[in-house]
């Protein structure tokens, strides 16, 4: 489980990196996970790190209510710029690793703060 507390004012984020990223397969389209929220807006998100080492940020899903869910998310070809993290081009090459998991204040520089649990990821592929 992740604690977390975002002060007023300001647009705050929390980065988690992993020790070692996560290779997904490479004909993975999307992930999922299994999501217990805090009735909360804050926004979970992931920094993927494509095969040129590019890294995006993929928006996954609010945290949402304080109950189990699954969240999925497609990873799509091409970024807007405000997710290229690092890299020049916002088009992405497979294989992906996950860099970091993120968690975004939402609204922005309301003040909040809560736990969420994030379990059983899951790498999609048709």
């Amino acid at each position: 489980h992740i604690d977390y507390q975002f002060p007023l004012l300001g647009n705050r984020y929390l980065v988690f990196r992993q020790r070692r990223p996560l290779p997904l397969p490479v004909a993975t389209t999307a992930v999922a996970f299994m999501v217990y929220g805090d009735n909360s807006t804050t926004m979970l998100k992931l920094w993927l790190k494509d095969s040129r080492n590019t890294i995006v940020q993929l928006p996954v899903a609010p945290l949402g209510p304080a109950q189990w869910r699954r969240v999925v998310t497609n990873i799509p070809a091409e970024f807007p710029r405000w997710d290229v993290i690092r890299g020049d081009g916002h088009a992405v090459t497979p294989p992906f690793t996950i860099d970091a998991i993120i968690l975004d204040d939402l609204p922005n520089g309301v003040g909040s703060s809560g736990t969420v649990v994030i379990d059983q990821l899951e790498a999609l592929w048709p």
